[in-house]
């Protein structure tokens, strides 16, 4: 629940309805040799999916809250695929999180 939090809070905080232009955005290098940057950001496209993902994965891990065999490693996958939702979602270029160039 916590993550549903945190992204609610930066909608509702940080990302403004009235700005058409992408927000909350994250650019780095990532691998100098082949100019390969990190990538991501919200516009109100993605604005949506993004919230839907987190209520979804919520629900589900509140739904799986019996899960008493293997419930760490079922935990990790949840975050590990929310973790992919969200980067796709986010993402900024075609190759997801890799580009050539600007």
């Amino acid at each position: 629940m916590l993550e549903l939090l945190l992204t609610t809070y930066a909608f509702c905080y940080h990302f403004q309805l009235d700005d058409p232009l992408i927000q909350l955005v994250e650019d780095y290098k990532w691998i100098n040799f082949f100019d390969f940057r990190w990538k991501l950001g919200i516009d109100g496209l993605s604005l949506g999916p993004v919230l839907l993902t987190g209520f979804i994965t919520t629900l589900a891990t509140l739904a799986a809250w019996p899960v008493t065999r293997d419930s760490r490693l079922f935990h990790f996958l949840m975050l590990a695929m929310y973790s992919g939702q969200i980067g796709s979602f986010s993402s900024r270029d075609l190759l997801l999180f890799s580009s050539c160039g600007n």
